[in-house]
């Protein structure tokens, strides 16, 4: 799918010193990595948000951590 959008002078010198690093081969590379950083950073905020609310709530009899870890390694991998 195409799409139209105006970057600024200086968000398209900072485009082109990216791809002139060789890390990317082009505009939409480097567009679909910055918004696969901002998905992670959502997700990021996300997870520390509820481990905030949960550190909040009543203590969890039986939290087995290794259980806990897992879970959260495998949405990682998701994201």
């Amino acid at each position: 799918m195409e799409i139209s959008i105006k970057l600024t002078d200086a968000d398209k010198d900072i485009i082109n010193d990216v791809i002139a690093t060789g890390q990317f081969n082009s505009m939409s590379e480097v567009i679909r990595a910055g918004l696969d950083k901002l998905k992670h950073d959502l997700a990021m905020e996300k997870l520390k948000n509820k481990l905030q609310k949960a550190e909040k709530s009543p203590v969890t009899n039986n939290f087995e951590m290794d259980k806990f870890l897992n879970r959260i390694h495998h949405k990682m991998k998701e994201v």
